[in-house]
């Protein structure tokens, strides 16, 4: 068995070979191969995907930058309380979303990033968010026994009402408003989850609040956020 070489380009070379094996110029394509000639070709390789790399971040960093995202999103404040989020640590983000949403009154987003920390931790606390709860019937029949807090739940949907009133004031007064259709969207979705997964009251979930649907209605929200988000691209395009 050949003693083959250890190195950036190695498997490249290998490769070769055992095409070029196939020809019965095993020996010379080798010699080639470790020659200039082979030298060159590894050269235009890294070349061919440098260039190849740099397009790709070229266009990740375009997309990027064409994607739209509510600025609050980006404060330092909403970053350092999802690193407490995704760490599990539910009231260090908690405590962080309050922070935030005291610094933004009357904002839909601040009360929807501080709805969905309260939820979260609420189900956490629940054990809602063991996955082994999902494997069998026990979500649907109500076999894992909850015990809600009526404190809590009153808290959420206090939220929630608060984050869907503000996003309707102004959606009031600018219907594309993006940021604000999202929240309400958002907000909606939360507070239906929360109704399906705690309370098991699935078919309340699609009737919040009274005489509309809470699902249809945030469902609705996104389609208005996609049109308006296309109706921008082809307005500044032309």
């Amino acid at each position: 068995m050949p003693n083959v070489k250890c190195g950036p380009f190695s498997f490249f070379e290998v490769g070769i070979s055992l095409v070029s094996s196939r020809f019965g110029i095993f020996e010379a394509d080798s010699e080639r191969i470790r020659g200039n000639d082979g030298i060159m070709k590894r050269g235009r390789w890294i070349l061919n995907l440098a260039t190849a790399l740099l397009y790709l971040f070229a266009a990740s960093a375009a997309r990027a930058a064409a994607t739209h995202t509510n600025p609050l999103n980006l404060d330092p404040l909403v970053r350092e309380a999802y690193v407490h989020f995704y760490n599990l640590d539910f009231p260090g983000a908690v405590d962080r979303f309050e922070r935030f949403h005291a610094q933004h009154p009357g904002d839909p987003q601040a009360t929807a990033l501080l709805l969905n920390a309260e939820i979260f931790n609420e189900l956490y606390s629940l054990d809602l968010l063991d996955t082994t709860f999902y494997a069998n019937d026990g979500f649907l029949t109500g076999r894992h026994a909850t015990q809600e807090n009526p404190k809590a739940r009153d808290r959420i949907f206090s939220l929630a009402d608060e984050a869907v009133q503000e996003a309707d004031w102004r959606v009031g007064r600018n219907s594309n408003d993006i940021d604000a259709l999202f929240a309400r969207g958002w907000a909606r979705s939360l507070r239906c989850a929360y109704m399906a997964m705690v309370e098991r009251a699935f078919g309340a979930g699609f009737d919040w609040p009274p005489r509309r649907k809470t699902t249809k209605s945030a469902y609705c929200s996104s389609i208005r956020i996609m049109s308006t988000q296309n109706w921008s691209s082809e307005s500044t395009s032309t």
